[in-house]
Formats: C-alpha cells, structure tokens, sequence
C-alpha cells in the first residue's frame, strides 16, 4: 500500500514539472535548425546523413554520429560529441563539454587556442581560445586526450591568404 502511493506521489510530480523527464530525440537523414528560444533539455542525436545548424537555443547533449554534420554558430551546449565519420564546424556558442571519437573531425574556427593537458571539468584536458565571428572567448573540457587528435583550428581566411601570397614570392624568388 505504502509503494503504491509512493508511486503516485512520484508520477504526480512528474507531471507537475518539478522533476522533469530528459528524453532523446533522434534526428535522421534530414536537416535541423536550432534557434534562439529552442530548448531540447535532453539528448539530441543526428544521425545517417543528417545535419544540424544551431543558431542558438540550449542543448543538453548533442552527438553526431553516422557520416552526419553539425554547424555551431552559437547557443549553449552542455556535451557535444562527435563520432562515426562525422563533422562538427564550431563557429561560436558554448559547451561544457567536447568529444571527438572514432573518425570524426572537429573545425574550430578560432584563434589564441590554448591546450592544457589538465584542469578543465574534473581535472581533464582543455582548450581555450577566442571565436574569428565574434571575438568571444571559450573553452571546452575534453572528454579525454584523444580527442584533440580529432580536432582542426582553421586559420583566420585573411592569414590563409597571406600565407598563400607569401609562399607564391618565394617560389617566385627561386
């Protein structure tokens, strides 16, 4: 008698909202845009192809899996994780957390990006850095040191520039 109106206690609150329920959503094959206002409390996977482009909004979780793609611009992000083939383009936003797995790459567009092997979130490996879009400082715990290996800094395009007309003087010196 007592487990059944614990029960009931414990569904009630439920749906009352005091202890809400995380659930994940599955995104497949197709495309999703992610604004400012948009919440997914929970998991959102992308997979089999699929991409994402988040603007902003808050997401508790973000993996990317199967040859899928995702597009940061901004919002916050508690855990994002790539793996299975997959791209994640980082452009602006924030994250707590960041995973690279498997195959998967990870385009930082950034600049004064900063390794440290210890101290980030329960003393793991950390980046930090400045975004090229808005000049916003970041940084992100690692999941673990193997994902830095997963992980590209794209140069700033008026650098890349530079460094291909410098490169075309000197051959063109020799």
């Amino acid at each position: 008698m007592i487990r059944k109106k614990i029960k009931i206690i414990l569904a009630v609150v439920m749906l009352l909202g005091v202890c809400p329920v995380r659930a994940g959503v599955w995104w497949e094959s197709g495309h999703l845009e992610i604004n400012e206002g948009d919440i997914y409390d929970g998991e959102l996977f992308i997979i089999d192809y699929g991409s994402v482009d988040m603007f902003g909004g808050i997401v508790g979780k973000l993996e990317t899996w199967d040859y899928s793609i995702g597009n940061i611009y901004g919002g916050q992000i508690d855990w994002l994780f790539t793996k299975d083939s997959s791209i994640v383009h980082i452009h602006g936003g924030t994250s707590d957390w960041l995973g690279a797995f498997q195959d998967s790459s990870v385009y930082l567009y950034a600049y004064d990006v900063t390794y440290h092997l210890t101290g980030g979130l329960e003393n793991r490996p950390w980046l930090e850095g400045t975004y090229y879009k808005n000049d916003i400082p970041f940084s992100f715990t690692l999941y673990d040191e193997y994902s830095y290996s997963h992980l590209a800094i794209v140069p700033e395009p008026a650098t890349l520039l530079l460094l291909l007309f410098g490169s075309m003087l000197l051959k063109k010196r020799h």
